[in-house]
């Protein structure tokens, strides 16, 4: 997901309010609608000293938002749809829950850091209950992936539960060596400090 590219352009072009430049700006501005298939990506501001033109800025402001939108969408999007595609081969023998659980939190993360709470909270509810289906699957046995996790609980696992950066916890489950008290306490702690 990360080697994708979410990419958005704008051209802008500037001009001064110059008598000789108003026909130069025009046609430059023209040609370049005409010759891309995007003709909303191309925004046109005039500068002036009498301080006019607040209907381009509003314009160009405009523009900018609709790009960071769309490309915080198709991000969110393309990690959201590799989460279902994670998700949808869960009850195969070879399946991976530690790259379920980075893609996922991937997803929690960016909802995060985009401060929309609730989204993120949904992710890590979602990525507990799959650990947990995946965990009542393998006949809770085992824990996900394989028997090399670690399912007693070490001296270094009684750290604070509302901490979730006394650990790298997303190295720890990558390695396969984060205990199921752990992943419960790092979700746990997660999502206590979103609410």
């Amino acid at each position: 997901v990360q080697a994708r590219s979410h990419l958005q352009w704008l051209i802008v072009v500037v001009t001064t309010l110059q008598p000789s430049m108003k026909l130069f700006h025009t046609s430059v501005v023209d040609k370049l609608r005409s010759d891309l298939t995007r003709k909303d990506r191309v925004c046109s501001i005039r500068l002036d000293s009498s301080g006019g033109g607040l209907e381009q800025w509003i314009e160009l402001i405009g523009k900018i938002k609709e790009a960071m939108v769309s490309s915080f969408e198709n991000y969110t999007q393309a990690i959201a749809d590799e989460a279902k595609r994670l998700e949808g081969i869960s009850k195969h023998p070879n399946w991976s829950f530690s790259n379920y659980f980075l893609v996922k939190e991937a997803l929690a993360l960016t909802f995060e850091r985009s401060q929309i709470p609730d989204w993120a909270l949904l992710q890590y509810a979602e990525l507990e209950s799959t650990f947990i289906d995946h965990c009542l699957l393998l006949g809770n046995t085992e824990t996900p992936d394989d028997s090399t996790w670690p399912t007693a609980i070490s001296a270094s696992s009684s750290a604070t539960l509302l901490q979730s950066d006394d650990k790298d916890y997303r190295t720890l489950m990558s390695e396969h060596k984060l205990s199921r008290f752990d992943f419960h306490q790092y979700i746990f702690a997660r999502q206590a400090r979103l609410l």
